[in-house]
């Protein structure tokens, strides 16, 4: 069972392979050691956030050179993103998915004054941001509901309260989906949105999450208007899909490392052939996993237009996280008392992988109505 994959010819690169090597010298140091007990000690993942978004730069990849970002293009962002978030899914899913909403976000308002705004943040300090996707509601996109948009001069008046994607808890900067202009993104500062208690969770730990209330005027500068939408759904299933290549590939480790230590009736495992066949499944599902996601990463580097990409994006990213899933699902299956065991760290795989495939399918909303609308102090009184 391999459990490394040789990159498409369009997707090598030199840039690419140095951060990918700076992140996997990261998770050696910051993560590994720690496996077992970094779910239930938020301190030991905000430290290793802190190192990789600030100290390897990750928050700051397409920040402009001249304030201390990488400067990377869109030429070369695909690559960097699929090659660096396969690489941090293998060691924590949950820290590449607070990740992946900040360089997405950030993507998504390249070519505005809002780019500005976002850039500043992620070029002076730790930085978390929050998307706050369509709610459940109103029939305003796909059956879910925007945040109101209302122009008061040169200013414009949001307003919405729901659920954000992640880390609504403790992000500097929110990323509001709204109806300005069709649909639109808002850059809101961490102090204009009121914040409720925060949820608890089986996965993705290190994204701490809380319902938000958001009513704030923001210059009309902040809100990014056309299909900057699409392009943050787009990017963020890159990174997601990504991800979940890293995970299904940890997941083929564990298993692989496992039964080549397992011996029945004089043989080992890995030589009988139904556990060799469900081996061979949990390596499939990596396989296919991966090449979903260097296509998904090949085709951004074409001349295709948004609308497409978006589209496939989002069923990259369906069919990357349910693969992740199924390996671990599978891997767990074949390993038994050992695979659902914290310290075989699989549980923590199989964990995050299903959080992803939940979020990624917008009517895991329908389950939170009890809570958002009956539950939360927030929207009592």
């Amino acid at each position: 069972m391999r459990t490394n994959f040789d990159p498409l010819v369009e997707l090598r690169s030199d840039t690419a392979e140095m951060i990918t090597s700076s992140i996997g010298e990261w998770a050696e140091k910051e993560v590994m050691p720690y496996r077992h007990e970094i779910d239930d000690n938020f301190e030991i993942a905000e430290k290793a956030m802190k190192k990789l978004f600030v100290d390897l730069g990750m928050q700051k990849l397409i920040v402009p050179e001249s304030v201390g970002g990488a400067g990377v293009g869109f030429d070369e962002l695909p690559p960097i993103l699929y090659h660096s978030f396969s690489e941090i899914g293998k060691a924590d899913v949950g820290i590449g998915f607070v990740l992946s909403a900040a360089i997405a976000s950030s993507t998504s308002a390249i070519g505005s004054e809002a780019f500005d705004f976002v850039a500043d943040k992620l070029s002076k300090d730790f930085c978390r941001i929050s998307v706050v996707p369509p709610q459940f509601g109103r029939d305003d996109f796909k059956g879910f509901e925007l945040a109101r948009a209302v122009e008061k001069g040169d200013r414009i008046k949001i307003r919405g309260y729901g659920r954000p994607l992640n880390s609504g808890f403790d992000a500097d900067v929110f990323v509001v989906f709204c109806n300005y202009d069709g649909i639109s993104l808002a850059f809101l500062d961490g102090k204009e949105v009121e914040r409720g208690e925060m949820v608890k969770t089986a996965g993705l730990m290190a994204s701490r999450n809380c319902d938000v209330k958001i009513n704030a005027e923001v210059e009309r500068s902040r809100v990014v208007t056309g299909n900057a939408w699409m392009r943050l759904e787009a990017y963020l299933n890159l990174c997601l899909s990504s991800l979940c290549v890293g995970s299904a590939m940890d997941s083929c480790r564990i298993v692989k490392d496992w039964a080549e230590k397992r011996v029945i009736r004089g043989k080992p495992l890995k030589d009988n052939t139904v556990d060799a066949a469900v081996l061979g499944e949990v390596a499939r599902e990596a396989v296919e996993a991966n090449m979903a996601a260097q296509f998904l990463a090949k085709i951004m580097l074409e001349d295709r237009s948004e609308e497409e990409v978006f589209t496939l994006s989002a069923i990259t990213a369906l069919k990357c996280s349910r693969a992740a899933f199924n390996a671990a699902d599978r891997a767990m299956e074949l390993m038994a008392s050992q695979g659902y065991a914290r310290e075989g760290l699989l549980e923590k795989q199989w964990r995050d992988a299903k959080s992803i495939a939940a979020l990624l399918n917008q009517q895991h909303s329908l389950l939170e109505l009890s809570e958002k609308f009956f539950g939360s102090e927030l929207w009592q009184g």
